[in-house]
């Protein structure tokens, strides 16, 4: 299974196209569609390095869906979760919540509800997400509410 043009517009439109290394909304240091990967102040890229960036940090979000889903999905319920877990990430158990893995070494509500097929309950979960450095950020709560609608259509 892969993303539609649904997801990747939808991930392309909230990341945003940046040329120029930038430091996100908890300073992390960032350059094309989100990536974030060994990127330091001062760098630059090309439109098609960041589509480069873009197609290589898509790959790891699906890997990563599709690793931790024992259910079957729709395509778009498919789509958002790899946006979300694109911009989120997995998680790293002991030091970052993410889609598969809580910092506290559990796995997140969202991807329990999903794998349960309780989907209107994983439906729920998006905008509980939208927080960045202990605050409530708009853009992340718009982008929630917008894998919140891709998912349930």
């Amino acid at each position: 299974m892969s993303v539609n043009q649904a997801t990747l517009n939808l991930i392309e439109t909230f990341e945003g196209l940046r040329l120029e290394a930038y430091q996100d909304s908890v300073g992390i240091w960032t350059i094309g569609y989100g990536h974030a990967s060994f990127v330091q102040e001062g760098d630059t890229c090309t439109k098609e390095q960041a589509e480069e960036y873009l197609k290589v940090d898509l790959q790891h979000a699906e890997e990563a869906v599709q690793g931790a889903m024992t259910v079957d999905l729709t395509d778009n319920q498919y789509g958002a979760l790899v946006s979300f877990c694109y911009n989120v990430g997995p998680g790293v158990p002991g030091r970052k919540d993410g889609l598969v893995h809580l910092a506290s070494g559990g796995q997140s509500h969202l991807l329990i509800y999903c794998n349960q097929n309780e989907f209107d309950l994983a439906a729920e979960e998006f905008p509980k997400w939208a927080r960045a450095g202990g605050q409530i950020i708009q853009g992340l709560m718009n982008r929630r509410l917008a894998e919140q609608a891709l998912f349930q259509q």
